[in-house]
């Protein structure tokens, strides 16, 4: 039985894809869906959620902190940032915190 759940944008803290199965990782939850990233990035259609890595997204309203190679976010886990997404990250950071 399949199980279907709806997630606001807002929930999401990050994203996190093993292979062809995507981790939401929300406050209360973790929640595990099939898909491709690339498919789970254009469904998901926000600018507010960014790919830091090839297997990693996150929701920039959770970023507490940021640095060249790494975040820090609100809950309190450490992500690394990929060198070939160092330059977007920042850029979709700064741009973020001026809405």
């Amino acid at each position: 039985m399949v199980k279907k759940t709806a997630i606001q944008l807002s929930d999401i803290i990050y994203l996190e894809s093993f292979l062809h199965e995507i981790t939401i990782h929300a406050p209360f939850n973790d929640y595990k869906y099939s898909s491709t990233f690339n498919k789970m990035m254009s469904l998901i259609n926000s600018t507010n959620i960014i790919r830091i890595q090839k297997s990693y997204a996150v929701n920039l309203f959770w970023v507490k902190e940021i640095y060249k190679e790494e975040l820090l976010l609100r809950n309190g886990v450490t992500l690394k940032i990929g060198k070939k997404y160092q330059q977007d990250v920042l850029a979709s950071y700064k741009e973020y915190l001026l809405k």
